[in-house]
């Protein structure tokens, strides 16, 4: 059974999820799935992991966030503290609904908030993370120059190659990282966590899941060797989502 939800953020978008659960019992464990930059939460990859945790009994909430998929907003204005704050109230409106077991996962840019947000709650049992972007100055340091960001911040936006589309994403942006600084907020996450990255990712670097697994108090790190950040291949593709899914199940209930 799925049941299409809307919610608000705190700066009062509607943003859209869904919850699935086979028979509707709220004593469920549940996981919050987030996706990642400029996607939308019925992404192969997305389903993926919902349809794996599903098979092991649990029920799912994957979420679109601001400006993607049917939630309001115009993309090219997304933050970090827009797309924490989604997470969180993600969290508020699962436990209204009476949900008490509740786990998080974010895959790349999702990754990011979801590792953000669960600095800050308290109810989260397990986190799991595939290809996260765990610092995202970083990221845009090591992707641009610092003439590329003068520019950035000069015209107010940068029409950026996310894969195989370009989106407009503006500077703020840009200044919001530098106040969103996952790795100091790791040593904050306290419940099990899992990250899944590939050591051939061309899109997020895995030293960025390295650096962070030394950070956080409880985490279990994998390395898919020769995955790519997609997954591309099936045999890199299964071993990351039965790890993800896995751990999900084992610890949720801790």
């Amino acid at each position: 059974m799925e049941e299409k939800v809307f919610f608000k953020s705190t700066l009062g978008s509607n943003i859209c999820g869904i919850v699935s659960n086979s028979n509707g019992d709220v004593t469920k464990p549940i996981v919050i799935l987030v996706h990642g930059f400029a996607s939308y939460k019925n992404t192969n990859s997305i389903m993926l992991i919902k349809t794996l945790l599903e098979a092991k009994g649990l029920a799912t909430f994957r979420i679109d966030t601001y400006g993607c998929g049917d939630s309001e907003g115009n993309f090219e204005d997304i933050t970090l503290t827009e797309g924490i704050d989604e997470v969180l109230q993600a969290i508020n409106f699962i436990q209204q609904k009476g949900y008490t077991k509740i786990g998080l996962f974010g895959t790349s840019f999702g990754g990011c908030l979801a590792m953000m947000a669960a600095a800050e709650s308290d109810v989260i049992k397990v986190l799991a993370l595939k290809s996260p972007v765990t610092n995202f100055e970083e990221q845009f340091n090591s992707e641009f120059s610092v003439q590329e960001i003068e520019q950035w911040k000069e015209i107010g936006y940068h029409d950026y190659l996310d894969g195989d589309k370009i989106v407009r994403v503006n500077y703020t942006l840009y200044e919001d990282a530098i106040r969103n600084n996952g790795w100091e907020v790791a040593p904050q996450v306290k419940m099990p966590t899992i990250i899944v990255h590939g050591d051939t990712d061309e899109e997020v670097p895995v030293q960025q899941s390295e650096h962070a697994a030394t950070l956080f108090p409880n985490c279990e790190l994998v390395i898919v060797q020769g995955a790519d950040h997609r997954y591309s291949q099936e045999a890199h593709k299964k071993e990351m989502s039965e790890k993800i899914t896995g751990f999900l199940a084992d610890n949720i209930m801790s």
